[in-house]
């Protein structure tokens, strides 16, 4: 098989399998970073204040509130997939998703109807959250239990890029809607549009996934009866290590996306104050940079190994941090381009080599848990909140490149964890072991 083999040039059954897990993905990161793209709106919809700032603050918790569910949600379908089934978890996670992201969309607003606006917000962002927790977890392990042992890293890079398809569609909408409705139209309805595509793209992906068979690896584990029946005992007791590790890149994957996906665009409106639709359309660009770049990465991590590629990306986020933030912040659309991209590439190499590792640390019979609980808790404690923090920060300090302090401080602490327990796993086995 060539080193440019992508999954279309598998068998058809596998083309169906891992599509599938590809819309999903596509699917969670469109919705969540619809919420990003219009968070100023519905922070003065649904938590008005005379401060825009702080609007936009009450905005960012929201969206930060649904992690904490993740870990709840990772722990309910990384146990069903392990116990059940790859194949059941995916459809269950992907139907709540889109049922309760489309429920956004049709929230009434506080001058509707007060206080119950808000809190319906919050209630909806966790059943999102809920949903989120086993998706991700779920399409790196089946992913990965149908590529060939030599390629886990490209096929797996498929999955980081299939979140920038879901970043750029959402974009797209998100500067469709504003740029061809009268700024009042979009406050009012336009920005309800990216919620409610959610319901017919989960049905999309909910039809998909049921067509497809389950992974041998699991196939394996249930002709030989290694079926785990206590995944979270099993997890737990006999790979400690590996949990952790898992939280911990996972911790450094998840503010790295969400700076990128969620708050830079934010950043660029609210504090270096560009016009919405010049953020967009930068971040946008940005985009174009990071999807290729995930499909470079991941034949590199096939051929060199994942260790290295980590460490690497987590050393230029800290030594690069201040800089990005300066041409963020220096009011020229070219520079706050170049700032972006040199963060979606360094995010592109952390992205890939990450996903790829956590799921090679664990055996199949506790894989989608393992990868799930993680990805979720390391996932809830810095990336969801990481929009916040550096608002916050902001806020706080008036210095505009203040969110890059945070970045190296997580940077440094991560840098240290990987260093010394994060193993080399690219020979490890991708069945059961």
């Amino acid at each position: 098989m060539s080193t440019t083999e992508s999954p279309q040039t598998a068998s058809k059954p596998k083309v169906t399998a891992v599509t599938a897990a590809l819309l999903g993905n596509v699917m969670e990161y469109f919705d969540f970073v619809a919420y990003g793209l219009v968070a100023v709106v519905i922070g003065s919809l649904f938590f008005p204040n005379e401060s825009p700032a702080l609007s936009l603050l009450a905005s960012l918790a929201t969206f930060g509130v649904a992690f904490l569910f993740r870990p709840i949600g990772a722990a309910f379908f990384g146990s069903l997939g392990d116990r059940r089934g790859r194949r059941i978890a995916l459809s269950l996670s992907i139907l709540v998703m889109g049922i309760s992201t489309a429920g956004i969309g049709l929230l009434p607003t506080y001058a509707t109807v007060g206080i119950l606006a808000p809190i319906l917000l919050v209630l909806a962002r966790c059943i999102q959250g809920f949903s989120v927790g086993g998706e991700f977890a779920g399409a790196a392990t089946f992913i990965v239990e149908n590529a060939p042992a030599h390629r886990r890293g490209f096929w797996s890079s498929w999955l980081s890029m299939s979140s920038s398809v879901g970043t750029i569609l959402a974009s797209l909408v998100v500067l469709t809607l504003r740029t061809t409705l009268p700024a009042e139209q979009f406050e009012a309805w336009g920005w309800r549009v990216p919620f409610l595509m959610a319901l017919p793209l989960a049905l999309i992906g909910l039809y998909l996934r049921r067509r497809t068979e389950e992974t041998a690896a699991f196939k394996e584990l249930v002709k030989s009866e290694k079926v785990a029946k206590s995944p979270l005992r099993t997890l737990f007791r006999d790979n400690p290590r590996a949990i952790i590790l898992a939280i911990a890149l996972a911790s450094m994957t998840g503010i790295t996306f969400y700076y990128f996906n969620t708050y830079f665009i934010n950043y660029l409106v609210a504090t270096v104050e560009l016009d919405p639709t010049q953020a967009t359309f930068i971040a946008l660009s940005a985009q174009l940079v990071y999807a290729p770049m995930c499909l470079v990465v991941g034949l590199v991590s096939d051929r060199l190994g994942r260790r290295w590629l980590i460490l690497g990306a987590i050393i230029g986020l800290a030594v690069l941090a201040v800089p990005i933030f300066l041409l963020l912040s220096s009011h020229n659309l070219l520079l706050a381009f170049f700032g972006l991209a040199i963060f979606a590439i360094l995010a592109a190499c952390l992205s890939v080599s990450v996903t790829v590792t956590q799921t090679e640390l664990f055996p199949a019979e506790i894989r989608m848990t393992g990868v799930a609980l993680g990805n979720n808790i390391g996932t809830a404690a810095v990336g969801g909140t990481s929009p916040f923090v550096a608002a916050a920060l902001v806020a706080a300090t008036g210095t505009a490149i203040a969110p890059s302090f945070y970045l190296i401080a997580v940077s440094a602490v991560m840098f240290i964890v990987i260093v010394l327990m994060l193993p080399e796993t690219l020979r490890r086995r991708s069945g059961v072991r």
